[in-house]
């Protein structure tokens, strides 16, 4: 009976042993999985940081826009620079073109009246309207997927009717122009070659310059991304400064 009191007593201690063991490399795995994903993030966040001291350094109307592979301790961060001038601001654009925007994006035109009612709610408040480009999302009528599909083509800084065709999205330019999924794409395919110069005929575009930026990092696997909503062009003694109007991680 001793003997066998003894042989349950080693084998519970065992368990217990190895469930301690197996605790402990989960939290070590854990552990390792949060420090990697720190280091990550501070790697884009530095990136960033660099990013927007170069932009800050520089006429904002002459920051190239663009996508940069850049060398961070451990790895490669990829740093994008987006022009707002060439998206559709929620604050100003007309009804016609809000709502060939939905139209486009394949939603029900009739949507842009909950963006006009909006901003019509805010600006009787004495604000501008929409504060973030993201509120679009909140709106009734409007899911995830449909928020998704628009967030790269609308903004709140550009305070114009118009998109600038040199630097829109694809999206931005059927809207806007109302010309053919082919045109379009034929504008885009030269439009490198002629870049401020790049113009194309329609109903709300129309060059725009020192309308905003959008500086956005992120790992080259995903795990890490942070953003700096926005860089816009202010006066400042002057000259022509810029101000980072909002910072997040995505």
């Amino acid at each position: 009976m001793a003997l066998l009191y003894a042989l349950w007593t080693a084998t519970l201690l065992a368990l217990l042993a190895a469930g301690w063991g197996d605790a402990a490399q989960t939290q070590a795995v854990a552990a390792r999985s949060a420090l990697a994903i720190a280091r990550a993030q501070a790697a884009v966040d530095g990136a960033l940081q660099l990013g927007l001291l170069a932009a800050l350094g520089t006429d904002p109307r002459q920051v190239q826009a663009g996508q940069a592979r850049r060398a961070v301790p451990g790895g490669h961060v990829l740093l994008r620079i987006e022009e707002e001038g060439g998206k559709v601001d929620l604050n100003h654009a007309p009804p016609a073109l809000l709502a060939a925007l939905f139209a486009t994006a394949g939603a029900p035109a009739e949507l842009a009246g909950a963006v006009l009612a909006r901003r019509a709610a805010m600006q009787a408040l004495g604000r501008p309207g929409f504060a973030l480009a993201e509120e679009l999302g909140g709106l009734p009528g409007i899911d995830p997927a449909l928020a998704d599909r628009l967030a790269p083509v609308v903004t709140v800084l550009s305070r114009a009717e118009v998109v600038d065709p040199a630097v829109a999205p694809r999206l931005a330019l059927l809207a806007a122009t109302g010309r053919s999924g082919a045109e379009i794409d034929a504008f885009i395919a030269g439009r490198a070659a002629r870049g401020r110069l790049a113009r194309l005929e329609g109903p709300h575009v129309g060059p725009l310059l020192g309308a905003g930026l959008t500086l956005r990092a992120a790992t080259e696997d995903g795990a890490a991304a942070s953003r700096a909503l926005l860089l816009k062009a202010v006066p400042v003694g002057g000259t022509i400064g810029a101000a980072v109007i909002a910072w997040r991680r995505d």
